[in-house]
């Protein structure tokens, strides 16, 4: 059985007998690994046993369980954290947690209030006196 691969940088077409990850089954125009990128898909069921997935209206099908890598596009395996082709991460690290905002200063308290002013004794005594003598003499007047 042939199988007949398109290079996914290039568009070059190859014929394989059958794909085994060799060093023969690289992309003769741009060097691309031929054994990685994905074969065309058949209207049949697949023999293989890989899960795929058809979605309505979607054009093709996709496999289950695998993902591209942002950096140079080859497809790895959902459970890999590096890329089999670049080695570079490919999920990009999440944004770190910013420290927390800093608890705000507390409020200085308003200076105490200053007792009102004290009269003397004797001016107070003073002024009591005048007026109890004012009105004994309004009194006695009348």
């Amino acid at each position: 059985m042939s199988v007949e691969v398109t290079c996914p940088r290039c568009a070059f077409q190859t014929v394989f007998q059958e794909i085994r990850r060799s060093a023969d089954e690289f992309c003769p125009d741009c060097d691309f690994p031929l054994f990685w990128a994905s074969p065309p898909s058949s209207d049949g069921m697949d023999e293989s046993g890989d899960a795929f997935r058809r979605l309505p209206g979607a054009e093709g099908r996709d496999a289950i369980g695998d993902r591209e890598c942002p950096h140079c596009g080859e497809r790895n395996s959902i459970g890999r954290q590096l890329c089999v082709r670049c080695n570079k991460l490919l999920v990009t690290p999440a944004a770190p947690i910013p420290a927390p905002l800093p608890w705000p200063a507390p409020h200085e308290p308003p200076p105490p209030l200053s007792d009102p002013p004290k009269w003397p004794v004797w001016v107070v005594a003073a002024v009591l006196a005048i007026v109890v003598f004012l009105l004994i003499g309004y009194i006695w007047i009348w």
